[in-house]
């Protein structure tokens, strides 16, 4: 249990740095817009 919850904490934290950068930003709303054409249908 202890080391599931540790590497959830670990990846959290590149995830904020990805936010950080414009270029992740960019997939992450290509994504978003992806899952909102699949709900659509």
């Amino acid at each position: 249990m202890y080391l599931n919850s540790n590497n959830q904490s670990h990846n959290i934290k590149p995830d904020k740095k990805a936010d950080e950068n414009p270029i992740s930003q960019i997939f992450k709303l290509k994504e978003l817009i992806q899952c909102g054409k699949e709900t659509k249908g």
